[in-house]
C-alpha cells in the first residue's frame, strides 16, 4: 500500500477514473489504463483499492479488450437486491456498465462502432465476467460517440437509469432489468461547435444549510474546456426519473452562467463519483483526471503518464447569485499558513506526498500579494487577485507541463464568485502539480506542473 494522494499508475497509461463504489470499507476506483505504453492505447479498466482516499494498492487489471472492442469508461452499482439475478445466495454482485469501443469500426469512420455492454463481479471487483448477451445497449445506428454510462437506481420512479453521451448531447434510458433499456430523454445545451460530450454524472447533492436536495449534471466536454482543449461543466436542475431540466433560479444572471465549471484550471477532466458511499446526506465524493486532452500524450512523466486528482466532497451553496458546487478536499489535512509574519514554507515532496498550504487575508491586501509555487529560487507558477475586475489570475508559463507550445503553459483568468472582503486560498501541492481551493472550496484550479522541476517552496510576497 502505497501513500499517493494523486494516485498514479505503477507503468503505462491512465486516464478517466471508472467504475467508482465503496464497499465494507473499502473505496475501489477503476480507471481506464492502457499498461504496455505510456501514452493512450487500446483501453482497460485498471483497479485500485484505498481504506481511506490517501493510501492506494493497485490490484491486477480488471478487464481486458474482447472481440467486442476497448473497454471505455462507464460505472458499478452494488446490487444489493439482487435485481440483475448474478448474485449467488452468499455474495453480492456487483455489476460494471461499460462502453465498448470497436476500433476497426471507428478507425472505418463507421458510426456504429459503440455500445454499451455489462460485467459482474462476486468477489468485490478482483474477476469479472463479462454477460453472455454483450451488447446489452446497441448502438442506435446513427452516433459515432455514444459512450460512458453512469448507472444508478432511481427509487422514486422504481427504475434503473443509465445516462450516457451521445454526441452533442447526452442520452437518458430507463430499465428494470439488465437489458431492455427504453430512452426516455435528451438534454443539451449550446456549447462551442465542435464539442464531443462525454463522461456524464447525475446525482443529487446536498443544499448546505437545508434539508433539501438538488440533483446536478457534471458534463465533460472535449474540446470544449474554458481555455480549449478539455473541461468539465456542471448543470443544477431537476431529474423525475425521466428527465432533466436545468433550475430556472439563477441560470440568467451573468455570474450564475459564467460559474458552471466545477474546475476553473486547465487540468480536471472526467469527473466521476463514488457509489455506495454511507452518509449521502455529507454529499458525494468525487474525483477527476488530473489532465487535458491538448498535451495529455506529451506530459514530462516518466515511467507512466496520467494521475488523479485529490478526492472532493461536494454541496451546493446558496448564493444571492443563485446556487453553485461547493468542492472540498474529502479528507482532514495537515495544513500549513502563510502570512505577513511567516510567508514561506518549506516543502519535502517525496514519493506520493502531499503539502497542503492555507493563505488568509483580506481583499485590499491581496491585491498587492502574489503567491508563488517555487523551484530551486526560482518562481515556476503564481496565484495572484485582480480587485478592479475580481478575478483570479494563474501563471505557469515557467512550468509548461507538456511539450507542446501553446496557451496552456500561459496565463488561466477567471471571475471571482464570492464577494466577501475575507479571502481563504488553500493549496494542495504535489509533484504532479497544484490544486488550489478558493474562498472555501466555492471555485479549484487544477494545474499540472513541470514534473522535471522540484518544487520545494511555497512564498507569498506581499506588497
Amino acid at each position: 500500500m502505497v501513500k499517493a494522494y494523486n494516485f498514479f499508475s505503477d507503468f503505462g497509461w491512465i486516464n478517466d477514473p471508472n467504475g467508482l463504489v465503496y464497499h465494507d470499507g473499502c473505496f475501489h476506483m477503476f480507471f481506464q489504463h492502457h499498461p504496455d505504453s505510456s501514452t493512450w492505447g487500446p483501453m482497460h479498466w485498471g483497479h485500485a483499492t484505498s481504506p481511506d482516499l490517501i493510501h492506494w494498492s493497485e490490484q491486477k487489471i480488471a478487464m481486458a479488450p474482447d472481440r467486442l472492442g476497448y473497454i471505455f469508461s462507464g460505472s458499478i452499482v452494488v446490487d444489493h437486491e439482487n435485481q440483475f439475478g448474478f448474485g449467488d445466495g452468499q455474495n453480492t454482485a456487483w455489476i460494471a456498465f461499460f462502453t465498448h469501443h470497436d476500433r476497426d469500426k471507428f478507425d472505418r469512420q463507421d458510426l456504429n462502432c459503440e455500445y454499451q455492454s455489462a460485467a459482474f463481479s462476486l468477489d468485490r471487483g478482483m474477476t469479472w465476467t463479462k454477460f453472455e448477451g454483450n451488447p446489452i445497449l446497441p448502438n442506435p445506428g446513427n452516433l459515432r460517440d455514444f459512450r460512458d454510462p453512469f448507472v444508478f437506481w432511481h427509487s422514486d420512479s422504481a427504475s434503473w437509469i443509465m445516462i450516457l453521451s451521445a454526441g452533442d448531447c447526452v442520452h437518458i434510458y430507463r430499465s428494470t432489468s439488465l437489458t431492455g433499456w427504453t430512452l426516455s430523454s435528451e438534454f443539451t445545451v449550446p456549447v462551442e461547435d465542435g464539442a464531443v460530450w462525454e463522461c456524464p454524472i447525475l446525482c443529487e447533492l446536498p443544499v448546505e444549510e437545508t434539508d433539501e436536495n438538488r440533483w446536478v449534471l457534471f458534463q465533460s466536454f472535449n474540446p470544449g474546456g474554458r481555455y480549449g482543449g478539455s473541461g468539465t461543466r456542471y448543470f443544477i436542475g431537476t431529474f423525475d426519473g425521466y428527465e432533466f431540466s436545468v433550475c430556472e433560479q439563477g441560470q440568467d444572471h451573468p455570474k450564475q452562467s459564467e460559474a458552471m465549471w466545477i474546475d476553473w484550471g486547465p487540468d480536471f477532466y472526467a469527473m466521476n463519483v463514488w457509489a455506495n458511499v454511507p452518509h449521502p446526506k455529507s454529499g458525494p465524493i468525487a474525483i477527476g483526471w488530473m489532465n487535458n486532452w491538448a498535451y495529455a500524450n506529451q506530459t514530462y512523466e516518466k515511467p507512466f503518464r496520467g494521475s488523479m486528482t485529490n478526492p472532493r466532497r461536494l454541496s451546493i451553496c446558496k448564493l444571492a447569485d443563485g446556487l453553485f458546487v461547493r468542492s472540498r478536499p474529502a479528507f482532514e489535512l495537515d495544513t500549513k499558513s502563510v502570512s505577513d509574519d511567516a510567508p514561506n514554507i518549506q516543502i519535502d515532496l517525496d514519493g506520493g506526498s502531499l503539502c497542503a498550504v492555507e493563505v488568509r487575508c483580506l481583499t485590499d491586501k491581496l491585491h498587492s500579494a502574489a503567491i508563488h509555487i517555487m523551484s530551486e529560487g526560482q518562481s515556476i507558477a503564481s496565484i495572484q487577485f485582480e480587485p478592479k475586475s475580481n478575478c483570479w489570475l494563474i501563471n505557469r508559463e515557467k512550468a509548461n507541463p507538456a511539450e507542446t507550445e501553446d496557451l496552456f503553459s500561459g496565463v488561466f483568468t477567471f471571475p471571482r464568485l464570492v464577494d466577501s472582503e475575507d479571502v481563504i486560498i488553500e493549496l494542495l501541492v504535489s509533484k504532479r502539480g497544484v490544486e488550489l481551493f478558493f474562498d472555501d472550496g466555492m471555485q479549484t484550479a487544477t494545474l499540472l506542473l513541470d514534473q522535471r522541476k522540484r518544487v520545494d517552496e511555497v512564498t507569498a510576497i506581499w506588497g
